[in-house]
């Protein structure tokens, strides 16, 4: 199969480099070619070359789902949840026009130019009613999963589609950057509650955990047991980092999700429980680990030879380390 999957991309590309008008009409195929390259041959033979591989609409999915009583929830990428962020103003008004709400689905798609939908289809789904929604709300728990300024920051930058505005996400990511808080509490803070309207926090909280930013906690009780569970597990996993780099995800008694660290991360919160304070200890204890099993770091492609540049790149690494996911871990409770 490999074999059929690499001759097809050669003869696909020996196409588009013959300027084929198809190519000069349909940029877009071009630009989505060049992303097929570097995936895994396993999954283009799961997406692209399978026998029965059938496109669909979403409309023609929807109808035979149904035949299973299943019905359409929603998207499980937030991002595409929230309208608000998503749509200009015509763009809502054009779909406000269609009562339908499959073809209103369909008609979204063509308006956002979506080309792969991850949909979520339940069976006995039970529409919320605004109070229902709003109860759901005001108890649930959501913590930042990076830095406050590395949030502000990404959000003064247009991600995705979408804009913030930093009159509605500031407020909001202060209240956040003290630790996990229910949304009845970001409420009650004097300038958020005066500011903004409970849509603003609502949307601008699924945008957050859509973009990765925030994530949605579990109830404080109990977290105490969490905790001590959570806390051996992580030990059992940075212990593990002295001989690999296998497992690289750690346990939060918060979120009850994992966060990723890679293995020199796991090092480094070895040497803090080992009571060592500072990054540069951190990298000395980093590679009193690795270099008596000739591991040598990669920086720019290229391997680092001497002890010295070795070191140097885990101090610069300890010390990112320091500013972005260390206050996280803490935050997080996977550093207690």
């Amino acid at each position: 199969m490999q074999a059929r999957i690499e001759e097809a991309l050669a003869f696909a590309d020996t196409l588009l480099n013959s300027d084929a008008g198809y190519f000069k009409n349909n940029p877009s195929v071009k630009t989505h070619f060049g992303q097929m390259q570097p995936m895994s041959r396993n999954y283009l033979a799961h997406e692209y070359f399978n026998e029965d591989w059938h496109p669909m609409y979403f409309a023609d999915v929807v109808r035979e789902l149904s035949a299973a009583k299943l019905s359409f929830l929603g998207s499980v990428d937030l991002l595409d949840v929230v309208e608000s962020q998503l749509l200009s103003p015509a763009q809502h008004d054009l779909l406000g026009g269609e009562a339908d709400p499959i073809q209103r689905e369909a008609l979204k798609a063509i308006v956002t130019n979506e080309q792969f939908r991850r949909d979520l289809f339940v069976k006995g789904a039970i529409p919320h009613s605004v109070r229902s929604s709003a109860g759901g709300w005001i108890d649930a728990r959501f913590a930042l999963s990076r830095p406050r300024d590395v949030v502000a920051a990404a959000l003064k930058r247009r991600f995705t589609n979408q804009q913030l505005q930093e009159a509605v996400y500031e407020p909001l990511l202060n209240v956040l950057s003290g630790g996990p808080v229910t949304v009845r509490e970001i409420l009650s803070d004097g300038i958020v509650g005066r500011s903004l309207s409970w849509g603003q926090v609502t949307d601008t909280l699924s945008t957050l955990v859509g973009a990765g930013y925030l994530q949605p906690c579990l109830q404080a009780e109990g977290q105490a047991k969490r905790d001590k569970s959570c806390a051996a597990f992580n030990a059992a996993v940075c212990r593990s980092a002295k001989d690999s780099e296998t497992l690289q995800f750690l346990a939060s008694p918060v979120t009850g999700g994992g966060v990723r660290l890679d293995r020199f991360e796991q090092l480094f919160l070895l040497a803090i429980s080992d009571g060592k304070e500072q990054p540069e200890e951190w990298a000395i204890y980093a590679w009193s680990v690795l270099a008596p099993q000739g591991q040598k770091l990669l920086k720019e492609g290229k391997t680092l030879e001497t002890d010295e540049e070795n070191l140097t790149e885990l101090f610069a690494r300890a010390n990112a380390f320091t500013n972005n996911l260390l206050p996280v871990c803490r935050s997080l409770r996977i550093v207690q």
